[in-house]
């Protein structure tokens, strides 16, 4: 049986009841790509935007808002929330992956390896 583990919560944001969770915060600071921004000053950008942006859905004990691009997922415990993960929407996975790519970049030359092209 799996225990539950208590999410490793930042102590800033305290008098909002929302709590931010370090993996947030990472992932937060790894997508916006802002250079110099204290783990702190990213915290409370996610604790603003949680508070002004709308409920997409609820699944359970957790609510999904929506931020531009990006999907909380925010746990509801007693009386505050505890902001999980950031997510990517659809759209942006998108632009993501495709930004990089072009045919420029790809790799033209065949493949030597023999056992892609046997004959059994």
């Amino acid at each position: 049986m799996r225990k539950n583990k208590r999410q490793k919560v930042l102590p800033i944001m305290i008098e909002t009841n929302i709590n931010v969770t370090k993996h947030t915060v990472d992932r937060y600071l790894l997508r916006r790509k802002i250079a110099g921004m204290s783990r702190n000053d990213a915290a409370r950008h996610i604790v603003n935007e949680v508070k002004s942006r709308a409920l997409i859905g609820i699944d359970g004990d957790f609510e999904h808002r929506l931020f531009k691009r990006d999907i909380y997922v925010v746990k509801r415990e007693q009386d505050r929330l505890v902001v999980i993960t950031m997510k990517l929407t659809k759209s942006a996975k998108k632009e993501l992956f495709s930004r990089d790519f072009s045919l420029d970049t790809v790799d033209h030359t065949p493949l030597q390896d023999k056992r892609l092209y046997t004959d059994a």
